[in-house]
């Protein structure tokens, strides 16, 4: 019996601007005509059924895509050509590919750790702030944290 062997490719939503609200399939519509333009009816037809995605977390703008290994580099490519989502300029940085799904949640976890990290530097460097109005924004940070961790652990990656 044949295996199908699949990658996870973890991408990271760099917006140019503010984010708009962005859904899964918004998401997942925009890499297929990605996928379409660039590679034709051949390669939309080969990747339009294995490709799914997983994990979309609209507050550290982490996405996670799974696709067919030999599909990798062509669904690679394709975000990579996406510029604008609903008309706004974006950046679809992929920052983990992975061939299993433990290296994936465990990349998962590392990156939601330093955004977190990220996100309370940027609140420690805003001194106009009074402190219990920092220490309320810390809190909601770390609540924001678990969540997504939580949410990484639920999907069935």
């Amino acid at each position: 019996m044949v295996r199908f062997k699949n990658r996870w490719i973890a991408v990271e939503i760099v917006w140019r601007d503010v984010s708009p609200p962005l859904s899964n399939t918004v998401l997942l519509d925009a890499l297929k005509q990605s996928i379409q333009v660039n590679f034709g009816d051949l390669g939309f037809a080969k990747n339009i059924l294995p490709l799914r995605l997983l994990y979309l977390n609209t507050e550290t703008n982490l996405a996670i895509f799974r696709c067919v290994r030999s599909q990798a580099q062509e669904v690679w490519a394709a975000l990579t050509f996406i510029t604008n989502i609903q008309g706004k300029p974006v950046h679809l940085r992929v920052v983990h590919v992975g061939g299993t799904t433990k290296s994936t949640h465990e990349f998962a976890i590392r990156h939601l750790a330093l955004w977190l990290k990220n996100a309370q530097l940027r609140l420690a460097e805003q001194t106009h702030l009074p402190p219990t109005r920092v220490c309320a924004l810390q809190e909601s940070l770390e609540t924001q944290f678990q969540t997504a961790v939580k949410q990484v652990d639920a999907v069935e990656l």
